[in-house]
């Protein structure tokens, strides 16, 4: 055992890991571990070397026997950090499924030299007694050159009379360390972080499942009948290749679920070779937590945070001679970083709905934040008590994205409420570092919203609303019109009288309809999802001075931006595009402009003169002192408050000893707290 590293320390890191969890664990912030794991591994430098933790703590736990179960949950281990319900799993939910695997309380893990301790020092001594992996061997010059492997040893031997295999590997020579040790050097060979992209990410998935595919066909349909290959699943599988209208020379695999084709090659692990089945027994309970993940990425659906890490995370654990498409997509990945691949024809998953969403254009950092509203959204509409919400808020805010993310959500909900939602957007222009850009060909009116949603159904369609009604009568259909304030509320209710009851609406808007609604506000992101928006967006576009910028600067720029999604990109691509920070927060009136300036047009004369008064005044004021300021009647700066905040360009809040109703307050800026009942945006 290694005694140049303490094991007390390597149990402080340890808890850290089960804190944090093993994705988002720096090797730095683990010092005792980091020294051990370059100990383990000194053929890889520390760009290399951080990508291997998880190896490192599966190899030590695998050899304490009835503890490596309770380790994997209390680090993450062979599992994504998500539970069974989507939701990222916290360090508490570790700490809980390790207690509950030792039938013990949260308590007595956690209290010092208790069940985590002790655990978590066999662990740490069993990492120290890993011997190092040798440096992998010099290619000779009469090797080929490239990513092909020899067989070595034993195996090597018995190549020549062995049945040759895709991988050119000799049956039954291969053990699961032999696999994990090729996977390593592989790792080391292609470097982390090539899944930047939703493309990407979708390549390198298809790939892994294409070899899941091929091993089937390669090692059990070569010599067994596909009745018993698939058993159960074999009929519903000749269906599904039947629905989907395609000649019987099509492989049944090519219809087989991921999941599903790696149930079958565990069925059947006798006819593997010997150690493959431990490679995927080892791997069953992340294909199992990916399921989530790949969906979104394969589905076209709106990305979490963690995705694009957790697809290169769950993708090189198949890197092996076995999967030969994945390690040729992560070779080709890697070598050309900028390259966005087309789905592979036929790879895309068959829709359970109708629907025509747009791709989300946040993939880059996922959809922050908002997980409450989102879920309370989606049940109200999934109810349809009431058959029009209206998203509200101030430009750039986020609504879009919202709507988008509970359309997706019920789109894949196991009991879909609709059949078909239908989505169209009435944006005219777009911000831009260089100001705001119009849109060519934008749809400037409800005929032409109504026409766009029709197509979606009949691709010739011509007709209006009327026509739109006829094309929706045999469907329960959820209509989106995405940026209405762009056309008038009247034109709005027209089109509602004119479809069926089976038809409900969700709106975003600046303004809203107006009447027959259920305005549902979306206000500016919490301080935390703001700050991960910042910091994970910087990151995507290479600036990592801003990404690592402490927290009070952060703080200062955030306010500044109002807490605004878009601002919040808007700031970072001015940065990218040379404009300097201070520059950029002092000038924002493109930003303020594309955010506001439609709305302000359609304000009455009174709503100009008060939200100009607010402007100067700066400052909460009553009232009565902005009736005396404005030399407005109580009832009509009453009445011009009530369309300022109905067009999001007010917010209602609790105002210390005085009534809410009788004070409002002119801050730039929303500050967080409560001193003012209503403040401008």
């Amino acid at each position: 055992m290694d005694d140049s590293v303490d094991v007390e320390q390597l149990v402080e890191d340890l808890k850290k890991v089960r804190e944090r969890g093993i994705p988002k664990t720096r090797p730095d912030s683990v010092p005792a571990l980091k020294e051990a794991l370059a100990r383990r591994r000194p053929d890889l430098d520390d760009t290399e070397r951080k990508h291997f933790l998880e190896d490192l703590l599966t190899q030590a736990a695998n050899e304490l026997g009835d503890d490596a179960e309770g380790i994997r949950l209390a680090l993450g281990i062979g599992a994504f950090p998500r539970n069974p319900d989507g939701r990222v799993r916290s360090s508490a939910d570790r700490r809980a499924a390790f207690a509950a695997h030792y039938q013990s309380t949260s308590e007595t893990v956690r209290r010092r030299g208790g069940l985590e301790d002790q655990v978590f020092t066999k662990l740490a001594r069993a990492i120290l007694s890993l011997p190092p992996v040798a440096s992998p061997t010099a290619r000779s010059d009469d090797q080929p050159a490239g990513p092909s492997l020899r067989p070595t040893g034993e195996a090597a031997s018995a190549t020549a009379g062995a049945n040759p295999r895709p991988d050119g590997v000799a049956d039954g020579k291969r053990g699961a360390a032999d696999h994990r040790a090729i996977g390593q050097k592989r790792s080391a060979q292609i470097s982390m972080s090539t899944i930047t992209s939703r493309q990407r990410a979708y390549h390198a998935i298809d790939s892994v499942e294409q070899d899941l595919r091929q091993l089937i066909e390669s090692y059990l349909l070569d010599h067994l009948p596909p009745e018993e290959v698939f058993g159960a699943e074999y009929d519903q599988l000749s269906a599904r290749r039947a629905q989907d209208d395609v000649s019987e020379t099509v492989a049944l695999t090519q219809h087989l679920h991921p999941q599903h084709a790696y149930d079958v090659l565990l069925r059947h692990a006798e006819a593997l070779p010997a150690g493959f089945p431990e490679v995927l027994q080892l791997n069953l309970g992340a294909i199992d937590g990916f399921v989530a993940v790949r969906n979104r990425v394969m589905r076209g659906r709106p990305l979490q945070p963690d995705d694009l890490d957790e697809s290169e995370s769950f993708i090189r654990r198949f890197q092996s001679p076995h999967f030969r498409q994945t390690e040729m997509a992560l070779a080709q990945l890697a070598l050309d970083r900028g390259w966005q691949p087309r789905p592979r024809v036929g790879s895309s998953p068959a829709e359970r709905i109708l629907h025509n969403l747009p791709s989300a254009d946040f993939n880059e950092t996922g959809l922050l934040g908002r997980r409450g509203q989102i879920n309370e959204i989606v049940d109200r509409v999934k109810a349809r008590r009431e058959r029009m919400f209206t998203l509200v808020g101030e430009g750039g805010i986020g609504k879009s994205a919202l709507a988008l993310e509970i359309c997706y959500r019920l789109a894949d909900h196991p009991e879909p409420p609709f059949d078909a939602i239908l989505w169209t957007s009435l944006k005219s222009e777009q911000l831009t570092p260089a100001g705001v850009q119009e849109l060519s060909n934008a749809i400037r009116d409800i005929d032409g919203a109504a026409r766009e949603i029709g197509q979606a159904i009949d691709p010739t369609f011509q007709g209006t609303a009327r026509g739109l009604a006829e094309a929706v009568s045999q469907m329960t259909a959820l209509i989106v019109i995405d940026n209405l304030e762009t056309v008038h509320g009247s034109e709005v209710v027209s089109l509602y009288d004119a479809l069926p009851d089976t038809v409900s609406f969700l709106l975003t808007s600046r303004v809203g309809v107006g009447e027959i609604e259920r305005r549902l506000p979306v206000g500016p992101l919490e301080q935390e999802s703001a700050e991960l928006l910042f910091r994970k967006f910087a990151l995507t576009r290479g600036l990592s001075e801003l990404a690592d910028m402490a927290f009070p600067a952060v703080g200062d720029i955030l306010r500044q931006l109002r807490y605004s999604p878009l601002a919040i990109r808007w700031y970072i691509l001015s940065i990218e595009a040379g404009r300097t920070p201070s520059d950029t927060l002092r000038n924002q009136e493109e930003l303020l402009r594309f955010c506001v300036a439609n709305v302000i047009d359609a304000l009455g004369s009174d709503e100009k003169v008060l939200l100009q008064v607010l402007r100067v005044l700066d400052r909460p004021v009553s009232f009565e002192e902005l009736a005396v300021i404005s030399d407005m009647e109580i009832d009509t700066l009453r009445r011009g408050a009530q369309r300022l905040t109905q067009s999001s360009l007010l917010v209602w809040t609790q105002f210390t000893g005085s009534d809410e109703r009788n004070s409002l307050p002119c801050h730039p800026r929303p500050e967080r707290s409560s001193e003012h009942p209503l403040r401008q945006r």
